[in-house]
């Protein structure tokens, strides 16, 4: 009896991951530092990744954060979003901001890959 439970258990769980799998798609960014003829291109720890989406409720358009994400050692994050159009924002440690809009599909995979500039100058917070 414990077994027939815990195989039926086991089907729903994986039947609800196959469910949540094909409605929601895969954005994976990766972000790199621009190539110079100095150095080349190498991936980007720890780059903050903010997803965003525009909604209209009501009589003006709001932004909405839908996730964040840091990015590891290959420079690479990956996140699970419902199927829309998005707006990435793409920052990290003495490199200059990056944004980009991508469409993210149904049990798709969409990439990115943001190859971030030097920043022009050493931004300091405001005191």
């Amino acid at each position: 009896m414990r077994r027939s439970l815990l195989l039926i258990c086991a089907s729903l769980a994986l039947l609800t991951a196959a469910a949540l799998a094909q409605t929601t798609g895969t954005l994976t960014v990766t972000v790199k530092r621009a190539a110079d003829p100095a150095t080349t291109t190498a991936p980007v720890n720890g780059a903050k990744v903010i997803v965003m989406h525009w909604t209209t409720d009501g009589m003006h358009p709001a932004m909405v954060q839908d996730q964040t994400g840091t990015t590891n050692q290959m420079g690479t994050c990956m996140l699970q979003l419902p199927p829309g159009i998005y707006d990435v924002f793409v920052a990290a440690s003495d490199l200059a901001p990056a944004a980009f809009r991508r469409e993210v599909k149904a049990g798709g995979r969409t990439s990115l890959t943001a190859s971030l500039k030097p920043a022009p100058i050493n931004l300091k917070p405001v005191k």
